[in-house]
């Protein structure tokens, strides 16, 4: 017998993620315009110099645009989705005691699950759609994403006064941006000079999206939160 393909294998950032507690937001199409245009190509993800933006507009307005670049614009357009949410949730945000309990038991349940699917009878299988044996794998991977998001929270401040909850949702938010850069071949490189010019895609990225979410800073502050980044997530390389 065939297995099917999996179906549910695809990045959690690159899913069409609308929070229940924030409509989704609406993001200029000169943003998107701007993502799509610093999109590393498949053969070409060398970081060089970004185009000062006056040229970053500068393209064929009626030529159709790869669904890997649409892709790469929509996994950071998510990210800003679930920081503008984030930011206007701190009041109502769990303590960092729950997060971890919540995280812990979901955990638990998720790798019992796992485990009873790997031992699903052939005799039942045959009549499922999908095999017990991907979806297994695939909660594999949602425990990978478990396990990242519980190094995350314990991270967090124990009480979370506005200030520190923000600086937080900064520094998780430019992981998150980063995962998807490095996801389609861009370079973490943590350089701003100049008033713009020959900065880094990484950290444009970072100034454009980080606009876009409600936490604007500057080129120079986006560089020094890409150094803390790859400090507090070793999967970010250079």
């Amino acid at each position: 017998m065939t297995r099917p393909k999996a179906q549910f294998n695809r990045p959690a950032s690159e899913q069409n993620i609308v929070l229940a507690s924030q409509p989704a937001p609406q993001f200029s199409a000169q943003l998107v315009e701007r993502l799509h245009a610093l999109c590393p190509l498949d053969i070409d993800a060398i970081d060089g110099a970004v185009p000062p933006e006056d040229h970053l507009d500068e393209r064929d307005a009626d030529a159709e645009v790869p669904e890997r670049t649409l892709n790469f614009a929509q996994a950071l357009l998510t990210v800003a989705h679930w920081a503008r949410a984030a930011l206007n949730d701190w009041q109502r945000a769990l303590t960092k005691q729950d997060i971890l309990a919540e995280l812990d038991a979901l955990s638990a349940q998720t790798s019992g699950l796992r485990e009873r699917l790997a031992t699903v009878s052939r005799d039942v299988s045959v009549h499922l759609e999908n095999d017990p044996r991907d979806v297994a794998d695939a909660l594999g991977l949602f425990l990978r994403d478990l396990a990242r998001a519980r190094d995350s929270a314990s991270q967090m401040p124990g009480r979370l006064s506005a200030a520190r909850y923000r600086s937080w949702v900064a520094q998780e938010f430019t992981i998150r941006v980063l995962r998807v850069c490095q996801r389609y071949g861009m370079p973490i490189t943590a350089t701003a000079r100049n008033m713009g010019k020959n900065s880094s895609k990484a950290v444009k990225v970072l100034e454009f999206v980080g606009g876009a979410a409600g936490l604007p800073r500057s080129e120079f502050t986006w560089r020094d939160l890409i150094s803390a980044a790859r400090a507090a997530a070793p999967d970010l390389v250079e």
